[in-house]
């Protein structure tokens, strides 16, 4: 294993530099998240949660949310301006499903 690290120039002996070493660096991978606004099986759901709480209550639970969405992209080491962008976004699809909620007639 260790001559086939060597041949793709990858120290073999210290961790990525992630993990504190001196090897070779992953940030320069490019990752795009799957659009929050297209996970609809998820936002449904929370949009139908938001319609059942006080409003300020459902302010804080999607404040809540989006930035458990928001730390985990940054772990996944998504950039910083594609988080808040996938944050908007995520953000206006639930709203939207809860506008579409209430003027459906599902509404309280």
């Amino acid at each position: 294993m260790t001559a086939l690290l060597k041949h793709f120039d990858i120290d073999a002996v210290s961790p990525p530099t992630f993990f504190g070493g001196g090897g070779p660096s992953l940030h320069n991978a490019l990752v795009f998240p799957f659009p929050a606004s297209r996970r609809h099986c998820d936002i449904s759901p929370i949009a139908a949660r938001m319609l059942a709480m006080p409003h300020e209550r459902a302010e804080k639970y999607l404040a809540d949310l989006t930035g458990k969405y928001a730390a985990h992209l940054e772990w996944k080491w998504i950039d910083a301006d594609r988080i808040g962008t996938e944050i908007a976004s995520f953000q206006g699809a639930v709203r939207a499903e809860l506008w579409r909620l209430v003027l459906g007639g599902r509404g309280a």
